[in-house]
């Protein structure tokens, strides 16, 4: 049973994949003609989405959801083609922002102060209820929950359309980042067959070193996934959990069996919350 759901979901991402990068799908600009369109200006958690639509990290999501997935999701937990995903991905901007900008026309996205990041193919731009959207994801419509909160700071209406990105964000920690299909290339390389996935928020201690010990006891290899970005209070800093892993590699576990990544989540930490759960058990990374 295990194997076949391993099988049928990594399909599902392999697909997804294939959908994404096959040619033909949309058209080629260069960073300079971006320069030219139609700008909407976003916050670095929408450019992140951006990013994690066109790696395949969202996969099977090849673009800003339409009316009829958005619908479809919050009504069912899944996408119209009924895939599971549990979470709206949307591109929400003012009216006033977008005055003028037709169905079928192309924008260019970027940070207020910054060159294009990015690009969106307009195929419909609809309008959505807040209060709909709190109580199918978050289960209220209490200001308090820090979900509600974002959305209740959304814009009031909702782009559908593939993404191209030109420029990808700069992070401190990029050496780190790894894509999807970096990811599995990583495995591949090293022959792995059977992987164990550790994610944490925290720097190791004895508990998360048993688990992962008896994890290479068993499997060929591990993969350490911290989470790198806004966080809990009280929690770690990044460059401490991040410097403990590297020393822990380095000096305790065997380096040809330890893969040490991470990637590049939005900052609201109830969807990463949501997207790490989607990816942990229905998106495999290895194929």
């Amino acid at each position: 049973m295990c194997a076949q759901r391993l099988k049928r979901d990594t399909e599902i991402g392999a697909a997804g994949l294939a959908r994404l990068f096959s040619r033909g799908k949309r058209p080629t600009i260069s960073p300079e003609a971006a320069e030219k369109l139609p700008r909407l200006h976003v916050n670095v958690s929408l450019l992140f989405d951006v990013e994690n639509i066109a790696n395949g990290l969202y996969s099977p999501l090849t673009k800003f959801m339409g009316s009829e997935d958005y619908t479809s999701v919050l009504n069912r937990g899944r996408l119209a083609n009924d895939e599971p995903w549990s979470i709206p991905i949307v591109l929400d901007m003012n009216n006033s922002d977008i005055s003028g900008i037709r169905e079928g026309e192309m924008v260019a996205l970027s940070l207020v102060q910054g060159e294009v990041h990015s690009t969106v193919g307009v195929e419909e731009i609809f309008s959505y209820d807040k209060k709909e959207f709190c109580k199918r994801v978050y289960g209220t419509d209490n200001a308090n929950h820090p979900g509600v909160l974002r959305t209740i700071e959304m814009g009031d209406t909702l782009i559908a359309g593939s993404v191209k990105v030109l420029r990808p964000l700069r992070t401190e920690f990029d050496k780190y980042t790894l894509s999807p299909a970096e990811t599995k290339s990583a495995f591949r390389e090293k022959g792995w067959k059977q992987v164990v996935a550790f994610q944490t928020r925290n720097v190791p201690h004895m508990g998360h070193e048993a688990l992962q010990k008896a994890a290479l006891t068993f499997a060929d290899g591990i993969f350490i996934n911290p989470l790198v970005g806004p966080k809990k209070p009280g929690d770690f800093k990044d460059e401490v959990i991040l410097a403990t892993y590297e020393a822990l590699i380095k000096s305790y576990y065997p380096k040809d069996r330890v893969v040490l990544g991470k990637e590049n989540l939005p900052s609201d930490l109830v969807r990463r919350e949501v997207v790490e759960t989607i990816r942990r058990y229905d998106n495999p990374l290895v194929e």
